[in-house]
């Protein structure tokens, strides 16, 4: 199996034959057919943004009005750090009004959305099935919110790296679908991912410790001042079809000078941790490790409560 290499051990006698079969399978074969048809979708969708910043003109284009000053208000009300961009028509109007807007301006390349969505024409039948709600019409833009949104820490702008023991660093490579490739093997690239968890499929970053490296995430501007009475947590699991080797996975959280530690026990379902207060908006660093890294088929999330 393309994951139990010599560095990582073999399989540990505690793993059934049949979940061993589930991730040879899952582990040779990263991407199901919807997965790789999804992954061309988005890929292309994003090459057309990108030619389309460069070679798309506004102003040649008067069907397409800018952004009106209620509309760039309305993003900025949102105290997102990043409005993603549904089409090249609606990315170039961003771009256009990047001076008056707070948050980032990205291209839409992971689904469901993160965060909020800056969409030409209201109806989006795919936004509404991905549980986002209408939050702001003004002319052809809608602004799109997803359901019950609070600004969370967003992947889309986190650096992935790899630390070895002999302290190098090494940045896991970025790619057009919105993951980081942190070596050859499928299981090496951390992106949002469907896992089975506790028996349910759920959408969580998966975060595949390595050995001999710490495998760390960074992302910017992150606040957990509690105002609206509600912490930063983190939930962590481990995939169903792998729990059963007795091997923990350990998370270490900074959030500014501050930080905590988590040990992820082998078992099923979520396990939580609280992020570090903060009043003031810091970098948030996530490391994870694993002294038997074999089959930590790990991944985490985001929440506020």
């Amino acid at each position: 199996m393309a994951e139990e290499s010599a560095t990582n051990g073999p399989p540990d006698d505690f793993q059934t034959t049949q979940n061993a079969a589930e991730d040879e399978s899952e582990e040779a074969k990263p991407f199901s057919a919807l997965e790789r048809n999804t992954a061309f979708m988005l890929t292309a969708l994003l090459l057309a943004s990108l030619v389309s910043v460069s070679f798309f003109n506004l102003d040649r284009h008067p069907s397409f009005p800018p952004i009106s000053e209620k509309m760039v208000a309305g993003i900025n009300s949102t105290e997102t750090p990043v409005i993603f961009a549904l089409d090249p028509v609606s990315l170039a109007a961003l771009e256009k009004r990047r001076h008056d807007l707070q948050p980032s301006i990205l291209p839409l390349t992971i689904w469901p959305p993160e965060g909020p969505v800056l969409a030409f024409d209201a109806t989006q039948p795919r936004l509404v099935a991905a549980s986002m709600e209408r939050r702001l019409d003004k002319g052809v833009w809608t602004l799109w919110i997803p359901r019950g949104f609070a600004p969370l820490p967003f992947f889309g702008l986190a650096t992935v790296e790899l630390e070895g023991v002999d302290g190098e660093v090494e940045i896991c490579t970025p790619d057009v679908e919105g993951g980081h490739q942190c070596g050859d093997a499928g299981w090496t690239r951390m992106r949002h991912r469907d896992v089975t968890i506790d028996g349910k499929s759920e959408t969580c970053i998966w975060a595949h410790p390595i050995a001999g490296k710490t495998l760390r995430f960074r992302f910017p501007d992150v606040t957990n001042d509690g105002r609206n009475g509600d912490e930063l947590w983190i939930d962590t699991a481990l995939r169903d079809a792998s729990v059963g080797t007795r091997a923990n996975v350990d998370m270490t959280i900074r959030l500014g000078e501050d930080s905590v530690t988590h040990r992820h026990r082998d078992r099923r379902g979520w396990q939580h941790v609280k992020v570090p207060r903060s009043l003031e908006s810091q970098e948030l660093v996530i490391e994870i490790s694993a002294d038997q890294p074999g089959r930590r088929h790990f991944c985490y999330r985001f929440d506020f409560r």
